[in-house]
């Protein structure tokens, strides 16, 4: 099993989005990886205040159980799924979320979530699809309850931005 990401960064995303996914086909249909995906690596790439992340984020981590390596962590903006990870999965459901495009390819379908991969409106699709598709294809979404005794002390501490 293959498993291919391309990790985008928005400064540098400055080729042309068509000959982008094309590259991507490309390389899909000629490895044939397992899962593959474009998009940003948001727990990297976003940076948030660390008030805003105290107040307003829920810490997530994800279930792993024996066969975590075949499933999906997080819907990206262009997903590749082949078939046999859309085994785990019900494809009917999957294709009936609202995707900006759906291409089926040789040994696999592409997803696309969003017509920009900035989209501000990326979260809450990227939510929306996992709330849809559920457990299977993706990872189970579980609350970190060692992130969240963390932010109870930064809260009760006297952290500070320029402590760092």
């Amino acid at each position: 099993m293959r498993d291919l990401t391309s990790c985008l960064v928005n400064s540098n995303f400055c080729w042309n989005k068509q000959n982008g996914f094309d590259l991507f086909r490309f390389v899909c249909e000629t490895w044939k990886p397992y899962r593959a995906s474009i998009g940003l690596d948001l727990d990297r790439d976003v940076f948030v205040d660390t008030q805003e992340l105290l107040d307003n984020t829920i810490f997530w981590t994800y279930e792993r159980d024996e066969f975590c390596f075949l499933k999906v962590r997080e819907v990206s903006w262009i997903n590749y799924w082949s078939h046999a990870l859309l085994e785990h999965g019900n494809i009917e459901t999957i294709e009936a979320f609202d995707w900006e495009a759906v291409d089926p390819g040789a040994d696999g379908a592409y997803f696309q979530l969003t017509e920009a991969f900035d989209d501000p409106s990326f979260m809450i699709r990227r939510e929306a699809a996992r709330t849809h598709i559920g457990v299977g294809v993706l990872l189970r979404k579980v609350i970190d309850e060692d992130l969240m005794k963390e932010a109870e002390w930064l809260r009760s501490s006297d952290f500070s931005l320029d402590d760092v």
